[in-house]
């Protein structure tokens, strides 16, 4: 279930971020029906191209996980944003974002995951601004790519992760309310960004998975986890 929270706990990620006095949290671990390809109607606006396809997976995961399924042929993308757009990294507003997922069949697939400007289908390699992990091509590297975006400029770190079919990652990052996003992977500090910071705009969580090859390809969420301070 998808829910924002006006007042939460205070941010916390793996390092503490932040000891304030609440934060904005939102969380979905696609427990129920939330799902939608109608602008403004559900918890996520879903586009899917060429036969491309989005649910959440009962019966055969634990827990609550989101499916994005590409139709079959090169190029096929499908997509997932949450409505609304409540995060703006900011001076003096620290962030924490975390996710587990995991991609079917690696070597076949590109993906994003993290927050992205609402209304943009184009995540993997056409967004303006975004915070997250991003793998532009299996066919070529299953490394994934942290990336911050401003303005259609990016910065990119290694997550140092080799993806394997169907494995789950999970994956962080934490904007210090400064200058810095600290990465994270399985809990482990990566490294940091310190350019491009997307501070101008203001973000939704975002997924979406494109295909690389001629055959459909899935991206399975657990969960996302994104808190600020208010």
């Amino acid at each position: 279930m998808a829910r924002y929270f006006a007042d939460g706990d205070p941010v916390v990620g793996p390092e503490q971020i932040t000891t304030g006095a609440g934060a904005v949290v939102f969380f979905d671990d696609f427990t129920r029906a939330g799902l939608s390809a109608t602008t403004d109607v559900s918890d996520w606006d879903c586009l899917g191209t060429n036969s491309g396809t989005f649910t959440l997976d009962e019966g055969t995961l634990a827990g609550g996980w989101m499916k994005l399924t590409t139709g079959d042929t090169i190029g096929n993308e499908t997509s997932a944003q949450a409505n609304g757009a409540a995060f703006l990294l900011a001076q003096g507003k620290q962030l924490y974002m975390e996710t587990s997922l995991y991609i079917a069949d690696v070597d076949r697939a590109a993906f994003f995951a993290g927050i992205g400007i609402p209304g943009d289908d184009q995540l993997v390699d056409g967004a303006t601004d975004l915070l997250g992990i991003r793998m532009l091509d299996g066919t070529a590297s299953v490394v994934p790519n942290f990336v911050s975006e401003k303005n259609s400029t990016e910065t990119t770190l290694s997550t140092g992760v080799t993806l394997a079919d169907s494995t789950a990652v999970k994956f962080g990052m934490a904007w210090d309310g400064v200058s810095t996003v600290t990465c994270y992977a399985n809990n482990e500090r990566v490294g940091t960004i310190t350019t491009n910071i997307c501070d101008d705009a203001s973000l939704t969580p975002s997924f979406e998975v494109l295909a690389k090859h001629g055959s459909a390809q899935s991206l399975y969420v657990d969960y996302i986890l994104v808190r600020q301070e208010r």
